[in-house]
């Protein structure tokens, strides 16, 4: 009976250190799963800052360009009318300010939501790294349990 409590304990053991094996496996594919979504997002994240970059720059160029096509009608005119001119200039300065405002405004929309997922993403990796955790502790608390039950059932038997 001593060499079957043994197998069994050595079974209980090797059982105990499969599970734990096993979580620890588990938790590196997660883990490492979140960490490339991670990079994907902050990828993305510095493809949309350079996107409103570049939109930004395109309104200012189109900007200039219609400003410098106003001063070139006004002088092809040969007529003086600045107050016309500020008007315009007014009227397409707003135009401008409104529209790199909504660039602006759409990019912080955009980076606000990676950062918010980054954020989730790292909680989540935190909560595989726990749960791992936990599974190795049930783990060997069961291989406990499991020891003690064999203890019990060898002393039973010893006593008789």
């Amino acid at each position: 009976m001593c060499i079957s409590a043994a197998i069994a304990a050595a079974a209980t053991v090797a059982g105990t250190a499969t599970s734990i094996g096993a979580a620890n496996a588990n938790a590196r594919q997660q883990k490492l799963a979140l960490d490339m979504e991670r990079k994907q997002m902050q990828e993305e994240r510095e493809v949309a800052r350079a996107q409103a970059i570049e939109a930004e720059t395109e309104r200012v160029a189109e900007y200039e360009r219609t400003r410098a096509a106003n001063i070139a009608a006004l002088a092809a005119t040969g007529t003086r009318s600045e107050s016309f001119m500020q008007g315009i200039e007014k009227a397409n300065e707003k135009a401008l300010s409104l529209d790199l405002a909504n660039i602006r405004t759409g990019f912080l929309q955009t980076d606000i939501a990676a950062q918010r997922g980054i954020r989730v993403n790292r909680m989540n990796r935190q909560a595989v790294g726990i749960a791992a955790g936990l599974q190795k502790a049930g783990a060997i608390a069961g291989a406990f349990g499991d020891l003690a039950k064999i203890g019990g059932e060898y002393k039973k038997t010893k006593t008789g």
